[in-house]
């Protein structure tokens, strides 16, 4: 009789030992999932290097073909005061002059 409640005893802790294993076990492997599910959505939403790279390519090549905001400000400036020499020109020689 002392032998089956040892014996009982020894069964239960053995099942409760292997519930737990089995818990954390399975809660390993579910964390496991997550963590590859979340690198699998990493690698498509973000880019990859050499697009990167790509990128920084056209950037450099638009900033060496277009000018920039002050220079196309001093362009107009010195268009806008060629139009007014033409405009004075004009008006001497129709003889309206400001003068």
């Amino acid at each position: 009789m002392n032998t089956d409640i040892f014996t009982n005893i020894v069964q239960l802790a053995l099942t409760c030992g292997i519930g737990v294993v089995a818990f954390f076990l399975k809660r390993t492997i579910s964390e496991l999932d997550i963590c590859k599910q979340n690198i699998s959505d990493m690698k498509e939403k973000f880019i990859k290097r050499s697009e990167l790279d790509e990128c920084k390519k056209d950037i450099a090549q638009v900033k060496a073909d277009y000018i920039t905001r002050e220079d196309f400000f001093r362009e107009q400036d010195n268009t806008r005061r060629q139009l007014d020499k033409i405009m004075s020109v004009l008006l001497e020689i129709k003889g309206d002059s400001k003068q």
